[in-house]
């Protein structure tokens, strides 16, 4: 049954991060052409705090018995089926951890050898070789298991002078140890 009234639900995070960025650059001073690379280092770190809002100060959630007997109980939203959804259930302190990376060629090109070459001209072609590699996961102290988030690995890159695009991304799950073999029959084409 509802009850008559206005009441709202809320929720709140409080969050800190920090993010650094290294540079490694590699000449190669043989090179005719002056070849160097130059590779950039994303760490991040952060925390994220998240309260319960299921405890009974909130007044979010309620319990309700299950049984006859009187002896079960269910914890329940009263928002639950609502079009906003209900506040979060359980405490979260997540650390969070990224590494990001990126590689560009820096060369110079071969008509800036000619004596006739524009001194006003850029010398150097400069090309991404890798736009963005990125690895990234959480831990979550508050939790009682399964406290690693799933890790996400995402890359991507550009080729024949910006024509095609490939990205791509995967996740991996710490806690799932293999995958359940399938199968696809082969039929005899007759």
């Amino acid at each position: 049954s509802q009850v008559p009234g206005f009441i709202r639900a809320f929720d709140y995070s409080a969050n800190v991060n920090a993010t650094t960025v290294f540079y490694g650059i590699y000449g190669f001073k043989r090179s005719r052409r002056q070849t160097a690379f130059r590779q950039q280092f994303n760490l991040s770190m952060g925390y994220t705090y998240q309260p319960d809002f299921s405890t009974e100060n909130f007044g979010f959630y309620d319990k309700v018995q299950t049984d006859a007997t009187g002896e079960h109980f269910e914890t329940y939203s009263i928002f639950s089926g609502g079009i906003y959804g209900s506040p979060g259930n359980s405490e979260r302190q997540s650390i969070t951890f990224g590494l990001g990376s990126s590689l560009e060629m820096k060369t110079r090109k071969k008509e800036s050898f000619e004596p006739d070459f524009d001194e006003s001209q850029d010398k150097f072609i400069r090309s991404k070789i890798i736009d963005n590699i990125r690895i990234g996961t959480s831990y979550n102290l508050a939790a009682d298991s399964l406290q690693l988030a799933p890790i996400s690995l995402s890359a991507r890159t550009r080729l024949f002078n910006n024509k095609l695009a490939i990205n791509a991304s995967s996740t991996f799950d710490p806690y799932v140890y293999g995958a359940p073999e399938v199968s696809f029959p082969i039929e005899p084409i007759s």
